[in-house]
C-alpha cells in the first residue's frame, strides 16, 4: 500500500511463521481473507470505503483464528512498519461497488 511517498506493507505472517494455505478454497490463507476483506468484509464503520486499519485488523483477525481453529498453527499477519501512524490506518485502500 503506498500512503504518501511510504510504502507500508501488509505481510501473511511474522518472519518465524510459515504461511498457510487453505486448500477447500484454493488460495493461501492470507489471501482469501484480504480478498474478503477487500470486498467489504473489513468495513467496520460502514462508510463504504476499506481503510488500512480496518483491513489489518480484519486479516489479522481472521487469519490467526482459521489458522489457530482448523490448522492448528500460528500464523500472524502484520503490517510494517509497525510504528505506522493512526492517521494512515485511515487511508482507504479499497473502495465496496
Amino acid at each position: 500500500m503506498l500512503i504518501s511517498g511510504k510504502i507500508n506493507v501488509l505481510a501473511a505472517s511474522t518472519g518465524s511463521q510459515i504461511s498457510s494455505d487453505y486448500d477447500s478454497v484454493k488460495h493461501g490463507l492470507f489471501t482469501y481473507f484480504l480478498l474478503r476483506g477487500m470486498r467489504g468484509e473489513a468495513d467496520k464503520n460502514e462508510n463504504g470505503m476499506i481503510e488500512l486499519g480496518e483491513l489489518y485488523d480484519y486479516v489479522k483477525t481472521s487469519v490467526s483464528e482459521k489458522a489457530s481453529l482448523e490448522l492448528n498453527r500460528d500464523q500472524t499477519p502484520v503490517l510494517l512498519p509497525s510504528d505506522t501512524h493512526k492517521e494512515k490506518l485511515k487511508v482507504p485502500v479499497a473502495k465496496i461497488r
